[in-house]
């Protein structure tokens, strides 16, 4: 018997702009064996307008044959990589085990029973619950440093740093003597709190079959020219004429790494000195499950130094400091401004600084199309001086369903690009070192996808996008 492969993308694509969530199903052969595994397998809170659910999740018709998932590799722990995990349940085999760094493991808890408390608090169906949950929680492998495993019998996989956030690892599967590689989000440049992802052992890096990466700024141009510290000095001078100013500031973020990484930078510049800067929500909790010492599995992961930056996380003290009328900062999510979390739910930090003159709102990354934020940004950007500006967002009360609110958008709103992906320029090299046989683009929006073909189109012999060619078959 020959080997073999074929994956398929089961992440879809809402629009144009939208990011498909990630998940990629494969099924290998390897002499007599036949294994179906799964990288990955995300959510996506946006309605769905085919089902009038108000999540996407992953196309999941590929299993309607009845072969059952032997085992699942989880890049990272973001939302729009693991959010559905729990709902694949069924369609496990008894054993299959979930495999995942030794950090992503720490949070994976807190990540997913958040959902099954926000749909539990608006009364609404949820995509999994609580069994579910815990059923993926026993099935947990925990790696405990990078390297190469035995993940099934004949199955041997690399576990290699990633970059992007603490914890996040690329998958490598060796077929036979070639090799599949999955990147996941991949970051190659330093961030606060962790190092960037460096090339994969020579011997992972020959005879790659498949590179399947995720491309999410491969449209953006500008993405080559931002850097983490240009644009983070950005934003520190915006905290610091408006706390000047005795105003408060807000800066969403996304609450995996990027909040305590705020942080840091804000600190180090000495914002501290000038009013309390505060991590709330998700921020306060993953910035504090990250900068463990206990919680690293490499060395790529660093801490980060946050001595200054006061935790919020009682509901009184949040409504005591939002009317003090005093200068302060808070971190916190949701990154892409809702609706939801502390800073945009019912009587969250958003209703009293939006409407506030002096004061500001600053997004710390990539905004998609039809969340809040987006909002927000296109809003300021039509804005006519002098003219009043409303806005109408939906609110997710803790008791009860969500209802629509209007607000005014007066204060001043910035955007700043903190890159935890790579650029456009690094996704292209980076695939041309791989130099595979076949290269599949996904996670982009549909004009990153197109963008990047292009310009790989002459290096690589086989492209496979994931809008339009989600199958992809190889004997090897």
């Amino acid at each position: 018997m020959g080997n073999s492969i074929i994956l398929q993308r089961l992440g879809e694509h809402l629009d144009e702009q939208a990011l498909e969530v990630s998940s990629g199903l494969m099924d290998v052969m390897v002499g007599h064996r036949h294994y179906r595994i799964m990288v990955d397998c995300g959510l996506s809170p946006q309605k769905d307008s085919k089902t009038g659910r108000k999540w996407v999740a992953p196309n999941l018709a590929p299993l309607a044959d009845g072969k059952l998932i032997d085992a699942v590799f989880i890049t990272h722990v973001h939302g729009d990589h693991v959010g559905y995990l729990p709902a694949i349940v069924p369609h496990l085999t008894r054993n299959a085990p979930v495999f995942m760094s030794w950090t992503s493991k720490q949070m994976l808890w807190d990540v997913l029973n958040e959902g099954i408390k926000i749909n539990k608090r608006a009364k609404t169906p949820g995509p999994y619950n609580l069994d579910q949950l815990k059923n993926i929680m026993a099935r947990v492998k925990p790696l405990t440093q990078p390297g190469d495993f035995n993940a099934l019998p004949g199955l041997q996989v690399l576990a290699f740093p990633a970059g992007h956030i603490p914890g996040a690892c690329s998958f490598t599967f060796r077929v036979g003597n070639c090799n599949v590689h999955y990147s996941g989000d991949r970051c190659e440049h330093d961030q606060p709190g962790i190092l960037g992802a460096q090339p994969l052992p020579k011997d992972w890096s020959k005879r790659v079959v498949i590179a399947c990466a995720d491309c999410t700024n491969c449209a953006d141009a500008g993405s080559d020219e931002r850097a983490w510290q240009t644009e983070m000095d950005r934003g520190a001078e915006i905290a610091r004429r408006v706390l000047q100013q005795g105003r408060p500031v807000l800066f969403f973020t996304f609450s995996i790494h990027r909040g305590g990484a705020v942080a840091h930078e804000l600190q180090r510049r000495g914002i501290h000195k000038i009013a309390p800067i505060f991590l709330d929500g998700g921020c306060r909790k993953f910035t504090r499950i990250t900068n463990d010492q206990r919680n690293m599995w490499c060395d790529n992961d660093q801490l980060v130094e946050i001595a200054e930056v006061q935790e919020m996380g009682d509901r009184g003290a949040r409504e005591e400091l939002m009317r003090s009328g005093k200068p302060y900062v808070v971190i916190a999510p949701p990154g892409m401004g809702g609706p939801g979390g502390v800073m945009s739910g019912e009587g969250g930090y958003r209703d009293y600084v939006l409407p506030d003159k002096r004061a500001a709102i600053v997004f710390t990354g990539f905004v998609a199309p039809r969340t809040d934020g987006r909002k927000i940004l296109d809003a300021v950007a039509s804005r006519k001086p002098g003219k009043p500006c409303f806005e109408t967002f939906e609110v997710q009360p803790e008791m009860g369903r969500p209802y629509n609110k209007d607000l005014p958008i007066n204060c001043e709103v910035d955007q700043i690009r903190l890159g935890g992906h790579q650029s456009r320029r690094e996704t292209i090299d980076w695939y041309l070192d791989m130099d595979p046989i076949a290269a599949v683009l996904n996670h982009g929006s549909i004009a990153s996808l197109a963008s990047l073909e292009a310009e790989l189109s002459a290096f690589i012999p086989d492209i496979y996008r994931s809008d339009v060619q989600p199958k992809v078959e190889i004997d090897l």
